[in-house]
């Protein structure tokens, strides 16, 4: 029986591998992105690192990149109320909807992955 991460580096190899290194980055920072926004931010860092380690080293590219995707896609908690202490804080008293949190996050989640794919080649080399 192949573990969970296995597999996920598989699915994740075989969708993004084609289209390059980017793609790569863009699509683990989209599984911490749903992982994080699910569990806790600290649970979806631990959950998809290693997916994304094995999906570097498939690749022959460095760790750095990936795991900084990893870190900015888990951290992108703006989705759920549930996904963030703070968030379920507030959405009681503030008479918030479920609704509400995506769409205000939405837009900051694709930013900050528009950023990210922007950035971390450059502050993380690839090679």
């Amino acid at each position: 029986m192949k573990l969970p991460y296995v597999l996920l580096r598989r699915a994740l190899l075989m969708l993004a591998a084609p289209y390059g290194p980017l793609a790569i980055l863009s699509c683990v920072y989209v599984l911490a992105v749903v992982f994080g926004n699910l569990i806790s931010n600290n649970s979806a860092a631990v959950l998809v690192f290693p997916v994304a380690f094995a999906a570097s080293q498939s690749v022959q590219l460095a760790a750095e990149p990936f795991a900084a995707a990893v870190i900015l896609g888990a951290s992108s908690t703006f989705l759920s109320p549930v996904s963030y202490p703070t968030n379920l804080m507030v959405y009681g008293p503030g008479g918030y909807h479920f609704l509400d949190y995506a769409r205000v996050g939405l837009p900051l989640v694709i930013l900050r992955g528009l950023l990210m794919v922007l950035l971390i080649p450059i502050f993380f080399p690839f090679r």
